[in-house]
């Protein structure tokens, strides 16, 4: 019985290792060593031990590692499988109804797609949308993924947010779960910051409305709609 218990033990700890290289090589865009853990059969949506709750795809998203992540998806990686952050307290619900419902049920995770944009990672949202992800699951926050680009000020940002407005088919006037604020007064929010003006002129020439402003939102809104006619 000692026996069988400490082979068991062992078999346990080489699962986890294994997992652990996954998810090292995943987040160090690593494409190789992830080719290599997949062939020796780790789990492809395994969960981190490391207290982050991330699958290899999410930490592979999160670090922009688009080549392992385009190749994690091609072999099969569930992108309905949601990071263990500080609000996923009925976590293992949450996958199971995002699996019996192919991902489409806005069951209020923090799914690859909020950490793309949050991350300001286009071309991992572009991959992402491809593989048949939505763009428009709210987080239990409140804020759907798009938002999460307002909130970044690189140019990755800005180019997120594009790729959610042009082939994630987002709705350029999406408001908040509550719908207490459009995602034009969020990135108002942030006027004279980084990468504002930017996003601006990307939801007002796709056709966001100024319905709501204050005057001097407003005003703001025709300057930055003024430069793009130059």
């Amino acid at each position: 019985m000692r026996t069988l218990a400490l082979a068991l033990c062992i078999c346990v700890a080489a699962v986890r290792a294994d997992l652990d290289a996954l998810i090292a090589a995943a987040r160090s865009d690593d494409l190789h060593a992830v080719k290599m853990e997949l062939k020796r059969g780790t789990d492809i949506n395994g969960i981190a031990r490391d207290g982050s709750g991330q699958s290899p795809l999410m930490a592979a998203t999160l670090a922009g590692a688009t080549q392992v992540v385009k190749h994690l998806l091609k072999k099969g990686a569930d992108f309905t499988v949601p990071e263990k952050d500080g609000y996923a307290d009925v976590r293992l619900l949450k996958v199971v109804v995002a699996r019996l419902t192919f991902g489409r049920f806005p069951c209020f995770r923090y799914t690859p797609m909020h950490g793309a944009c949050f991350q300001g990672r286009p071309e991992v949202a572009r991959l992402l949308i491809k593989a048949g992800m939505g763009a428009n699951d709210y987080h239990r926050d409140g804020f759907s993924p798009i938002f999460r680009c307002s909130w970044g000020a690189r140019p990755g940002h800005v180019a997120a947010m594009e790729v959610l407005l042009d082939e994630g088919k987002v709705d350029p006037n999406v408001q908040t779960k509550s719908g207490h604020m459009t995602l034009l007064q969020a990135v108002l929010q942030k006027k004279g910051s980084a990468g504002s003006d930017e996003m601006l002129a990307a939801l007002l020439k796709r056709g966001a409305s100024m319905s709501g402003l204050t005057s001097e939102e407003k005003a703001h809104c025709k300057t930055v709609l003024a430069k793009l006619e130059l």
